[in-house]
């Protein structure tokens, strides 16, 4: 998969969903997932807002796999393990839209 750059102004609908541009998941081949997984911004900074990142399903895991093999510090695979661990596979509907889950919401900055 190509690498998709910039952010998305992606709004919350009153049932948590969220709609995945059409520009989006053309970009995204078959090979790539067919659903996403949602993970919070894996390094906040005090005062900052916080943000979901979205990954398509499969690059997702190769990413992960890539990155614990890269030769972290033990330091670094625990927030690792963290961030992993708090992954969830989201699922779009026929429309291209996903439900936020309650749990990934306390992350999501909602204007």
């Amino acid at each position: 998969m190509k690498a998709l750059i910039g952010n998305i102004d992606a709004r919350v609908d009153a049932k948590r969903r969220v709609a995945i541009a059409a520009g989006i998941r053309e970009q995204i081949s078959a090979t790539d997932g067919e659903n996403f997984v949602l993970v919070p911004d894996p390094d906040p900074q005090d005062g900052r807002d916080c943000y979901l990142w979205m990954f398509p399903d499969v690059y997702f895991r190769r990413l992960a796999a890539s990155m614990k093999r890269s030769g972290l510090t033990a330091a670094q695979q625990l927030g690792l393990d963290r961030w992993l661990a708090i992954a969830q596979v989201v699922k779009p509907d026929g429309k291209g839209r996903v439900v936020i889950p309650e749990r990934s919401m306390k992350y999501a900055v909602v204007p």
